[in-house]
C-alpha cells in the first residue's frame, strides 16, 4: 500500500459525515512477537487510523500507563528498526493510515538522516513529533518531509494568535490536547473542557482536529464528537492490554465501543 494523505483521508471521512477513531499502541507492547496481530486486530475492530509509538525511556507527555508500556517494550528489545518493520508489515495488510509517533531524542539518537530515510521506506502515512514546535520545522527541510505529513499540537492554554499561526499552514491534522497534564488521566471531560474543545474547533479553518489525552471511554467520545473531527485514544487501550495479559479481545471490544460512540 502506498503512502496516503491523512489530510485528504480526514476530508473524505468528514464529507461522509464520519468521525475518526485513531488508536495509539506502544510498538512491541505487550509482546514483540504478536504485535502485528494486535495492530491489525485493532484496525479490524473499528480504528480508522493507527499510531505506532516509539518506545522511549523518558516520554514527557505520557502518563504512567504509557510510560510502563514503553519501559516493557524496551525490555522486550524493541528498537526503531523494529518500529519501521512493524509499520511496513501492517501497511501491506491495511488500507487505513498508519502514523509513527516519536520524541525527538530517539530520532536524533538514531540519526535524523537515517530516521527520515527509513521512515519513507516503511510507508508510514504520517509522523507525530510531540516535542517539535512549528518554528523548528526548517531543520528538517533537507530531508524532504512536508508539513502535511506532520501533526501540529494545540492545548487549552494555546493563545488565539498562536492557534491562528499553527492553523495558517496545512498539517496532516491538528492534535488537540483536551486535558492538561499527561496522557491517561482519570475522569470524564467536564462541561468546561468540552466548551474549550468546541471553542478551539470553531476557530480551525485549514486543518482537521483530533482530540486526545484523557479520553476514558465511549461516554467521553459521545460528549466531544460534535466538536472535533475525531479522537485519539491511547492509555485506555494500553491499560486494557495490561489488565488482560495475553488476551486481545477486551481491547478489540473497547475499540468497537469507542467507534460506535462516534
Amino acid at each position: 500500500m502506498n503512502k496516503m494523505s491523512i489530510y485528504n483521508y480526514l476530508e473524505e471521512k468528514k464529507a461522509k459525515g464520519e468521525k475518526i477513531l485513531s488508536v495509539f499502541l506502544t510498538a512491541g507492547y505487550p509482546q514483540k512477537e504478536n504485535f502485528i496481530q494486535l495492530a491489525l486486530g485493532v484496525l479490524e475492530s473499528g480504528a480508522d487510523m493507527l499510531e505506532l509509538g516509539v518506545p522511549f525511556s523518558d516520554p514527557l507527555a505520557d502518563g504512567p500507563v504509557i510510560q510502563a508500556s514503553s519501559a516493557q517494550a524496551i525490555k522486550n528489545g524493541v528498537t526503531l528498526n523494529d518500529v519501521f518493520a512493524f509499520c511496513t508489515e501492517i501497511k501491506k495488510r491495511t488500507q487505513k493510515p498508519v502514523v509513527i509517533m516519536s520524541y525527538l531524542n530517539p530520532l536524533f539518537h538514531y540519526g535524523a538522516g537515517r530516521f527520515f530515510e527509513d521512515y519513507k521506506k516503511c510507508n508510514a502515512d504520517g509522523l507525530i513529533l510531540p516535542d517539535l514546535i512549528p518554528e523548528e520545522l526548517p531543520q528538517f527541510d533537507e530531508f524532504g518531509i512536508p508539513a502535511e505529513e506532520l501533526a501540529a499540537f494545540a492545548a487549552p492554554t494555546t493563545p488565539q494568535e498562536r492557534l491562528q499561526y499553527i492553523d495558517s499552514r496545512r498539517w496532516s491534522f491538528l492534535y488537540y490536547v483536551g486535558m492538561l497534564g499527561t496522557t491517561g488521566q482519570a475522569g470524564a471531560y467536564s462541561d468546561e473542557q468540552i466548551e474549550k474543545v468546541r471553542s478551539v474547533y470553531s476557530q480551525i479553518r485549514n486543518n482537521k482536529m483530533l482530540v486526545g489525552f484523557g479520553i476514558s471511554g465511549p461516554e467521553d467520545v459521545k460528549k466531544i464528537r460534535e466538536h472535533c473531527d475525531g479522537v485519539i485514544v491511547g492509555s485506555l487501550i494500553i491499560k486494557k492490554l495490561a489488565e488482560h495479559p495475553g488476551k486481545f479481545e477486551p481491547v478489540y471490544s473497547i475499540v468497537s465501543a469507542l467507534k460506535n460512540g462516534l
